[in-house]
């Protein structure tokens, strides 16, 4: 009689111990710059499944709003009153109609407006202090108050050049239209 050499396993055990796996790669390329073969291809694999599974974890632009608010001290109201306003402003600056590159720029624009509406709150609090301190703030918000312009600038810059192109396309396919009508008869 034959020996067998194959130890059963339930179908459970065998899910409990792939999950424990998956999640030893995660945290492994988690934890590592240069995690293994099996974790890189693990995570690679999984992004490539969900394409917008990089937003959980490396939408740098989403961790630096959610940083802005860590040392944020107002209160859960004023945060949450804060990221309301800063979705709004999003939203009229038609963040859901607009081109891969001007969503860059308006995220960037809204956490520029943020950080500038901390720092003219901490500027105002501190105008009576030491003059050591004042000087800091003002110059904190002479640079706030640039990179917020710079931002809502280099968006306009972009949406009136996004425009012209599309003018441009339809000239041409308004031009090419006749011709192709010679060109067939």
């Amino acid at each position: 009689m034959p020996k067998r050499a194959e130890k059963v396993v339930n179908l459970d055990e065998q899910k409990k111990a792939a999950r424990l796996r998956e999640a030893e790669l995660f945290a492994e390329a988690c934890a590592k710059d240069e995690p293994s073969a099996e974790a890189r291809a693990y995570i690679d694999a999984m992004l490539e499944r969900d394409a917008d599974d990089w937003r959980r974890h490396g939408d740098l632009q989403a961790e630096a709003f959610d940083l802005a608010f860590k040392g944020f001290w107002l209160g859960y109201y004023t945060k949450a009153s804060v990221r309301a306003g800063a979705e709004q402003f999003r939203r009229e600056l038609g963040y859901e109609e607009a081109s891969p590159a001007e969503r860059a720029l308006i995220a960037h624009a809204v956490l520029c407006q943020v950080r500038l509406g901390m720092i003219e709150h901490l500027y105002s609090r501190h105008t009576s202090g030491r003059m050591d301190v004042v000087e800091h703030y003002e110059k904190r918000l002479t640079l706030a108050q640039r990179r917020f312009t710079r931002a809502l600038e280099t968006l306009t810059r972009v949406r009136a050049l996004l425009a012209r192109a599309e003018v441009a396309r339809e000239q041409a396919s308004r031009a090419a239209g006749p011709q192709r009508l010679r060109q067939a008869g």
